[in-house]
């Protein structure tokens, strides 16, 4: 397993973890723009980190939310694409 496929790994897991915290999963309701906001932060708070874990911890919390995002626009994209076919 490369580097890259041992943290797509670990951003998964943290994601099914998270994700059994909660009825509804957050980033199935709130607006796209929320979860866009988000990845800006998270972003930030990684380059603002002060020590090597924490910028760890929020660089993941990017690709999870960066995914969501991603996630969403590809329904939205088929949901276009279904109405204008």
């Amino acid at each position: 397993m490369t580097s890259y496929e041992k943290i797509l790994e670990d951003v998964l897991a943290i994601k099914i973890e998270r994700g059994e915290l909660y009825r509804v999963e957050p980033k199935d309701v709130v607006p796209i723009e929320v979860l866009e906001a988000v990845i800006l932060l998270k972003a930030y708070r990684g380059y603002e980190g002060l020590s090597t874990e924490k910028k760890i911890d929020e660089y993941r919390d990017t690709i999870n939310y960066c995914a969501f995002a991603i996630e969403r626009l590809e329904e939205k994209r088929a949901r276009e694409t279904e109405n204008a076919g």
